[in-house]
């Protein structure tokens, strides 16, 4: 009888298990999906408006518009988010009240930062379609709160999340496609946005009124979440920053023109780096779960090794290619950007070091994973500003590059260097026969005809790649063929 009991807990508690992997394999699954498809919506519309607005200074003020966004989000979301996504996983008969507390406490937020940013911009003496472009894109920040996606992360729905992303990106694209047409309608593309966030932000508040009822608004304990959520509002604002805040001081010191070319040639670096997330979203609860300081440095000289057999191969085939790809993606017009995009292609490598090393001390350390990003921050926008005033947009491309240096240097002393130091020579050998034949094929592939040019430099890329990630390349088939099987 006790046995039988036993082994009914036994096989209970694997059901369970089981069911929470099903919940998280399958939540990543759609985030992943989602978020991949967003990507390409969005680098689509950038490559529409490029050849739509055909005016280096008005896709200027629209690539500042969309930076002030990301600032504005960041700061009216990230305390939020930290704060009630436990709540709400704790309390889900809550999630109603938490929902209207998030919009009353992120609308505060909100607010004042957008006060201070249009008094900004204005003192700073921006051109007016800079300011218009910066005032439109940032009051779509304050929608983005009723998305309500502390609550679905807290529900473990991350489809919805990713879906009503994806929905809002290509709504943008399609009122773009149809009403944007030349410089003139520039003021229409922050009108776009701000409707595709709208669309966005319904989408998902129809989900959670369908699934949990209306929001309540009560201001009761509003200053105490108002608070809590400030203090935790740095660390995320920081580390979200860190992807666009030279924009934002290149557009401090720069017209619009030179802001156009530096945010298209800083595009491409990003959108390829954006894809190693995804690892560290898997990384993450691993490395959190694991104990053993041995076997938590392991994985993650192993997930190093991986990411960086794809990033340094791929920085070098896309700093050969520069001006073919300047071309082919945003037209001639903006050929003066290729110095720029051949600097800052070895972002690629830096960033993606730098999240393999934070993502460790993330999970390991969340205090001081806020506090670095805070001093990286910090550091950087000093630099960017002198820099920015001094060199225009050729030196804050040499500040980022700084920056994501000194990222991977604090992030490496932080989390104790115990993973770079189990870095195999076999693994430097083959990272190095990996980078010298990709420049070797990138460098014999002639740069002056357009497509073909480009697609020679991704075949260099690619065979690189297959040389310096072979072992992880079969290590993934096996897996997937074991899954198939």
């Amino acid at each position: 009888m006790t046995n039988r009991r036993s082994s009914e807990r036994s096989a209970s508690a694997t059901e369970a298990g089981s069911s929470a992997l099903s919940r998280v394999l399958g939540n990543s699954a759609w985030l992943i999906v989602a978020e991949g498809a967003t990507r390409v919506v969005s680098l689509a519309s950038i490559l529409y408006l490029t050849r739509a607005l055909d005016d280096a200074s008005s896709l200027g003020a629209v690539q500042y518009g969309m930076a002030v966004f990301a600032l504005l989000q960041l700061v009216c979301t990230g305390g939020t988010e930290a704060l009630l996504t436990p709540e709400g996983v704790r309390n889900p008969d809550e999630l109603p009240r938490l929902a209207g507390l998030s919009l009353l406490v992120s609308w505060a937020q909100f607010v004042v930062a957008f006060v201070l940013v249009v008094a900004l911009l204005w003192a700073r003496g921006m051109s007016p379609d800079m300011q218009t472009s910066a005032a439109i894109f940032g009051l779509a920040g304050a929608l983005v709160p009723v998305t309500l996606r502390f609550a679905f992360l807290a529900l473990e729905r991350a489809r919805v999340i990713g879906l009503g992303t994806l929905v809002g990106q290509i709504a943008f694209l399609g009122l773009c496609v149809a009403g944007v047409r030349s410089p003139r309608d520039v003021v229409r593309v922050g009108v776009f946005w701000l409707l595709s966030t709208a669309i966005r932000a319904a989408v998902q508040l129809v989900v959670f009124v369908r699934s949990h009822g209306a929001l309540v608004l009560e201001t009761r304990g509003f200053f105490g979440w108002l608070w809590r959520a400030t203090r935790l509002s740095p660390g995320s604002i920081a580390r979200g920053l860190m992807l666009n805040v030279d924009v934002l001081v290149l557009g401090l010191f720069r017209p619009a023109d030179e802001v156009a070319r530096y945010a298209l040639a800083v595009k491409l670096p990003l959108f390829v780096v954006s894809w190693s997330t995804f690892l560290y979203m898997s990384l993450f609860p691993t490395l959190a779960r694991v104990a053993d300081t041995e076997r938590g440095a392991r994985i993650e000289a192993t997930t190093l090794e991986a990411v960086l057999s794809v990033a340094l191969p791929g920085a070098v085939a896309l700093w050969i290619a520069a001006d073919p790809l300047t071309v082919v993606l945003f037209t001639d017009r903006f050929r003066d950007a290729t110095p720029l995009l051949a600097l800052l292609v070895w972002r690629i490598p830096l960033v993606a070091a730098a999240g393999v090393f934070r993502t460790g001390v993330w999970a390991r350390h969340p205090r001081t994973d806020a506090r670095v990003a805070v001093e990286m921050l910090a550091a950087t926008v000093v630099v960017l500003a002198v820099l920015a005033r001094a060199a225009g947009a050729t030196g804050v491309a040499a500040g980022m590059l700084a920056g994501d240096a000194l990222a991977l240097v604090l992030y490496l002393h932080a989390g104790g260097m115990p993973a770079l130091a189990r870095v195999q020579p076999a693994t430097i050998a083959r990272l190095a026969a990996g980078v010298a034949l990709t420049f070797g094929l990138g460098w014999a592939v002639p740069r002056e005809h357009g497509i073909a040019s480009v697609a020679g430099a991704l075949a260099a890329w690619g065979v690189g790649t297959l040389v310096a990630a072979a072992p992880y390349i079969r290590r993934v088939g096996g897996e997937l063929g074991r899954a198939v099987r």
